[in-house]
């Protein structure tokens, strides 16, 4: 109960959840890349964080600062409602 208050809870978001809802498209590429020339047998999803930190690290700044001010709009706006459904 907030007793008045309005709640001021900030939605922590991680700059690689950033980029796969902004860019998913990327981090699937990278995945098939990984398990393509590296040879990982990973399921998919365990290769996700790997693959996005990958993306990142080879990033320009502009695309680091692009990414970070939509991680800053989401946690203003909170999550979609379609991610609320799931």
């Amino acid at each position: 109960m907030s007793h008045g208050r309005k709640s001021k809870i900030k939605l922590k978001i991680r700059t690689m959840e950033v980029l796969w809802k902004t860019k998913p498209e990327l981090v699937e590429a990278e995945i098939t890349r990984m398990k393509d020339e590296e040879g990982r047998t990973s399921p998919r999803f365990q290769l996700r964080t790997t693959a996005s930190k990958n993306i990142i690290k080879n990033m320009n700044q502009r695309d680091l600062k692009i990414l970070k001010e939509a991680g800053e709009e989401m946690a203003k706006t909170g999550n979609s409602e379609e991610h609320k459904r799931r």
